[in-house]
């Protein structure tokens, strides 16, 4: 049992990879969120949580420097405290990073730490994304829409 477990597990590997083959982190990536700054509140950060769809933030300087981390359950955890102090005190600073070009299946497996829920892009020394899993989830489903809907209705599978 456990070596049929196992064995569908490096198939379903074998098989996301072979999805992910050819795409980079610039394909799957996210343009538009928000970014906390170092000296912001928990309170601001409540609010960005509330009123968007984004729970997780990178943590930038003036200058666009990268230097943390802030996820929804750090949040909610510094939240308990009294007096929680500025994002500065609770980011998980220098989070891992990737380019545009790098590979998607790269990233991915980054990405399957439990404790890394984002990962940010980085051209140039500037933050210019952020992939996540649901992004290349909604990258993939997108893309087989798409493969389907180029396939004639005759060449599709019959599914029962």
């Amino acid at each position: 049992l456990f070596v049929w477990i196992g064995a569908s597990n490096e198939a379903e590997d074998a098989e996301e990879d072979s999805v992910l083959t050819g795409l980079s982190a610039r394909d799957a990536m996210m343009t538009e969120f928000h970014v906390l700054s170092p000296d912001q509140t928990v309170q601001q950060t409540v609010k960005l949580i509330i009123k968007g769809f984004q729970g997780d933030f990178p943590v930038v300087r003036e200058d666009g420097e990268l230097i943390g981390i802030v996820t929804r359950q750090d949040v909610f955890r510094v939240l308990e405290n009294e007096n929680p102090g500025p994002v500065s005190s609770f980011m998980r600073p220098d989070p891992p990073r990737c380019a545009p070009s790098d590979t998607l299946d790269g990233v991915m497996h980054k990405l399957q730490d439990p404790a890394l829920t984002l990962m940010p892009v980085i051209d140039q020394g500037r933050l210019v994304g952020l992939v996540t899993s649901e992004n290349v989830l909604e990258l993939l489903m997108t893309r087989k829409a798409l493969s389907r809907r180029q396939t004639p209705l005759a060449a599709r599978p019959l599914r029962a």
